[in-house]
């Protein structure tokens, strides 16, 4: 997944890399399909959609759960943490994903709402 984000304008400019991951049996690939197909990616800050790739690149391809430690989501997005947190708020008030506490990492799980449309992806 890539996307650009010009300087001179206040949208974002997203496409899709040569995969297609409508088809891909991975659910946290369907997800950001889902967000760039649907015009969410519009209402998201750049930060909440690196943050949201960093998610799912930890995201096991079998299940809607991602365990990411928030320094490591700090280290690979080069934001601080304050920003880290306002991009998890981001996502989770566009209700895209569930934010949980673990003793060792955060716990992100697609929310609901989307795993419906996901699921209906494949079938």
């Amino acid at each position: 997944m890539c996307y650009s984000h010009s300087a001179m304008s206040s949208t974002c400019t997203y496409s899709l890399m040569s995969k297609n991951y409508y088809f891909s049996d991975n659910h946290w690939d369907r997800l950001l399909d889902i967000v760039i197909s649907t015009g969410q990616v519009d209402d998201l800050s750049t930060t909440a959609l690196d943050v949201l790739n960093r998610i799912s690149d930890n995201g096991d391809p079998t299940t809607y759960v991602s365990l990411v430690q928030l320094h490591e989501l700090k280290q690979k997005t080069g934001k601080k943490y304050s920003s880290v947190f306002r991009a998890i708020t981001e996502l989770v008030q566009a209700e895209i994903i569930i934010h949980r506490y673990d003793i060792d990492a955060s716990v992100y799980m697609l929310h609901p709402r989307l795993i419906r449309t996901v699921t209906r992806m494949v079938s």
